[in-house]
């Protein structure tokens, strides 16, 4: 954050940054939410969801990617962590968890909301437009995910909890 630094630090700043280069290898650029068929996206809705025919799309534009013909296996079957475990040992991993959520982590949770802007500003109006860069499947659905590293989770989060909280009643 260029704020923290005088003018004249910023200029020698700037001076020591390295040019960038575009790199000499192709990139081959998804979110790892376009491993899973079915993965439910920012907004938690059916329409949000990874459906067959994008993950078909996004297999297919890696098959096109690396050159080759043959049919993956399915890239994600089950989640990781996710096994049989002793209660004792469930207890242990959940209390290791962090709910962003959570009002003590407000700050935390903007800042990560404002790199996640940046982030998707970023690779939506720079990165996918250079020369070697290939985007995993439709990038309408690549857009979007991107474009869901701005959105707070928590907001619908909230919203479907209050909405199950009044269901209840």
């Amino acid at each position: 954050e260029w704020k923290i630094f005088n003018k004249a630090q910023q200029k020698n700043l700037r001076n020591d940054l390295p040019v960038s280069q575009p790199s000499p290898n192709p990139v081959f650029l998804y979110d790892t939410s376009q491993l899973k068929k079915g993965t439910i996206l920012q907004g938690n809705s059916s329409s949000d969801t990874i459906e067959g025919h994008e993950y078909s799309r996004f297999v297919d534009s890696m098959k096109r990617y690396l050159g080759v013909s043959t049919d993956f296996p399915p890239m994600i079957q089950s989640s990781p962590g996710k096994k049989d475990l002793s209660e004792a040992e469930q207890e242990r991993r959940n209390a290791l968890k962090v709910n962003i959520c959570d009002p003590k982590y407000e700050q935390q949770r903007q800042w990560l909301l404002e790199s996640g802007a940046k982030s998707s500003q970023w690779i939506l109006e720079y990165f996918i437009k250079s020369p070697g860069v290939f985007v995993g499947g439709s990038p309408e659905q690549f857009s979007k995910i991107v474009k869901s590293y701005a959105v707070d989770p928590c907001i619908e989060r909230n919203q479907l909890s209050k909405r199950q909280t009044k269901q209840e009643k």
